[in-house]
């Protein structure tokens, strides 16, 4: 394990130094496009240096003139290559003038040296292969044929100073390992083929996995965001239903009572009074019917009294029924805008919308709501994607209560500051809790602990609050007591960070 450490350590160590090297954006590219740019200024970097120890090493005397001034000229190359990559160069530039210099290097070397056995030695095959895996098979082959060509004609023909009239080998073995050193040299170049064909397949696949994962990740968004409208939906439909339903019951009492009114013996007093009208006082002093009148109506008085009291109070009742409903269809028809239209919200404002569509139902459930305000500015938003994170909160909190027994239900929303631009608001309730072993879980999609839940809300808004470039989380110290989820938002929407950064 300790030797696994030290391993991981080094190599990351090393990568670290190999990508100071590199141009900013080239470090976050994709792991494989990353490799290959490691791997070039890598190349680049160890031939650098092996070029000035030959050229400042204990034996550069020896090599004379020519063998410095080829040293200043390849070493010049491998800069060249560092710097191309370093100011974000296309791959490919860099990467040629590396292979060249390189394949020209191993080239002049072995004719410098002058050594029969130079042209059949193991680092003839660094080129070709370096090139396979930096420039494609294609242009590795014509790598892989300088080098053949060097080992199978021009370094013999050299060695036979140039002439056609002398063989081109010493001997017969000569002949047969500069035969083997070509073989050796293409069959390398077409393992390297096979390696990267490989990889490219490889990648291929792992991009059309990659594409259809992010088409069924997609679908599974849009899925989980209609859920979550139709569930926003539901709890609005299921709030206007109950204010209907209080209209309801209160028309039917008001027409009931409007039906029981006594106004029949009215129309008989009113009879009376015209049948005597020319003897209206002894009527009403001397005759036994007259004599009742009076009383009658100070009676009826009294009643039509009491039910003008009660009828206005269910007429006032029906009056915020309807002003109920239409505040919810008002305040839906305020927020039904497009979906990704960005623009300044107060939090705290749309808050109070959510709280207006849940009203009623609150209060039939007998939840109190507090709020805490602090003054905060207005942060750039979709206010449509605001709303459903803030009702599927609200509803959440409500259900919670539901299911307990407690007398004081309550919900508490606080909007605040939050460091780094951002801005913090809470919802919580002392509803029945989370347990511990369900609190991971909370955001899952498709996790409930209600019977009749399907878990697409919490799941969608933590999925949009990311959208916004917000977060959702969500604390509860257990069963029984309560839960508090808490959405951060940045103050400005992430395409104006990005453009103004």
């Amino acid at each position: 394990m300790e030797g696994d450490h030290m391993h991981r350590t080094l190599r990351t160590w090393f990568l670290k130094r190999l990508d100071l090297l590199l141009h900013e954006e080239q470090r976050r590219f994709p792991p494989h496009e990353l490799g290959r740019f490691r791997v070039l200024v890598g190349a680049a970097a160890l031939n650098l240096a092996l070029a000035l120890l030959n050229m400042f090493g204990p034996e550069a005397p020896a090599h004379g003139t020519l063998f410095r001034a080829a040293g200043i000229l390849f070493s010049a190359a491998y800069l060249s290559t560092l710097i191309l990559v370093r100011r974000g160069a296309p791959f490919r530039i860099p990467a040629l003038l590396l292979c060249s210099a390189l394949s020209v290097g191993i080239v002049f070397a072995i004719h410098l040296l002058g050594n029969p056995q130079a042209p059949t030695h193991a680092v003839i095959m660094l080129a070709p292969a370096l090139a396979v895996y930096l420039l494609g098979a294609r242009t590795g082959l014509v790598f892989t044929g300088v080098m053949a060509l060097n080992t199978l004609f021009l370094y013999p023909w050299a060695q036979a100073g140039f002439r056609f009239d002398r063989p081109l080998f010493e001997n017969e073995q000569s002949e047969m390992m500069s035969f083997f050193a070509a073989v050796t040299l293409f069959s390398g170049w077409g393992l390297s083929w096979l390696h990267s064909a490989s990889r490219a397949e490889a990648f291929a696949a792992l991009r059309a996995s990659e594409s259809r994962l992010a088409e069924m990740h997609r679908s599974l968004l849009e899925v989980s965001r209609q859920a979550g409208k139709a569930e926003m939906a539901i709890g609005v439909l299921h709030n206007m239903g109950n204010v209907l339903n209080s209209i309801t019951v209160s028309m039917g009492l008001v027409a009931e009572r409007s039906q029981a009114l006594r106004l029949s013996g009215v129309a008989r007093v009113a009879e009376l009074l015209d049948a005597h009208a020319g003897e209206l006082g002894t009527f009403l002093t001397e005759d036994p019917r007259g004599q009742q009148i009076p009383t009658y109506l100070r009676q009826l008085s009294r009643e039509l009294a009491q039910e003008q009291e009660t009828l206005v109070a269910e007429v006032h009742t029906l009056g915020r029924g309807i002003e109920d409903v239409r505040a919810m269809v008002s305040v839906q028809q305020e927020h039904a805008r497009p979906i990704g239209l960005v623009e300044e919200v107060l939090v705290p404002q749309l808050i109070d919308d959510a709280l207006r569509l849940m009203s009623a139902s609150f209060e039939r459930s007998g939840i109190h709501v507090r709020t805490e305000y602090s003054q905060v500015p207005a942060v750039e938003v979709d206010r449509y994607k605001l709303l459903q994170i803030l009702t599927n909160l609200l509803t959440n909190a409500q259900q919670a209560l539901e299911e307990s027994a407690r007398p004081d239900k309550g919900i508490t929303v606080r909007v605040e500051h939050a460091p780094e631009g951002r801005l913090h608001v809470e919802v919580a309730d002392n509803g029945v809790g989370i347990a511990p072993e369900h609190l991971p879980r909370v955001f899952t999609q498709g996790f409930t602990t209600r019977q009749a839940g399907h878990g697409f809300g919490l799941h969608l808004s933590s999925l949009t609050a990311q959208e916004l470039g917000g977060s959702l989380t969500c604390e509860s110290s257990g069963k029984e007591q309560g839960a508090t989820f808490i959405l951060e938002l940045p103050l400005e929407a992430q395409g104006a960070r990005e453009s103004r950064a």
